[in-house]
């Protein structure tokens, strides 16, 4: 009498099934293309500067005293047909306030251009800066990104004192900027006939 062993029998009979459809030692063919992939960085973003922020001759000396140079209400200032290349008149003949100097109208906001890659949001921040003991300065301003046109009673940008504020710069990558602000004499009195210079930081995140 013969056994049969029935696992294996079906075993057997299934791997027949199996070459006989060819499928016993099928291997998929495969291939392995190399395809590019490739990113660029945006530009790094920066000022350029058309005029520089000056108070002029009219400061007083006295401690604790202080002068600003006001921005007035945003979108006031008529800006030039060339925002990116000449300054305004009304930002060259601003009227100073303040217990710490007196004004002959001829004050003179800072103007600058934000460059970077076009119609991208830039972060703008003005810092206040500390002169040591003599004084501080404030600095306060208002973007522009219409290029090309007077911009009297359209709103501007506001770019408070210490914030981070978002800028998109217009199709040619730039944005107008006027900058202007509040100096705070510290506790010692100023000396009479002296020039006082300082630096203050523009932080430009792109």
């Amino acid at each position: 009498m013969t056994f049969i062993n029935k696992k294996l029998a079906r075993s057997i009979i299934s791997t027949s099934i199996l070459a006989t459809l060819g499928l016993a030692s099928y291997n998929a063919a495969a291939r392995i293309d190399t395809l590019p992939v490739s990113f660029e960085t945006r530009s790094e973003a920066n000022l350029q500067l058309i005029q520089a922020v000056d108070f002029g001759n009219i400061m007083g000396l006295a401690a604790f005293s202080d002068c600003t140079l006001p921005l007035g209400a945003l979108g006031t200032i008529d800006w030039s047909a060339t925002p990116f290349t000449t300054t305004p008149a009304a930002a060259s003949t601003i009227v100073a306030t303040g217990t710490g100097c007196t004004s002959n109208g001829k004050s003179k906001l800072g103007h600058y251009v934000i460059v970077g890659d076009a119609s991208t949001v830039v972060k703008i921040k003005l810092t206040t800066t500390t002169g040591g003991t003599d004084f501080n300065f404030a600095p306060v301003g208002s973007a522009d990104v219409n290029a090309g046109a007077n911009h009297a009673g359209t709103p501007d940008i506001a770019l408070p004192t210490d914030t981070l504020t978002d800028v998109t710069l217009d199709g040619t990558g730039k944005a107008a900027m006027l900058v202007g602000g509040t100096v705070t004499i510290g506790g010692t009195a100023l000396t009479a006939g002296t020039v006082y210079t300082m630096n203050y930081d523009v932080e430009v995140t792109f």
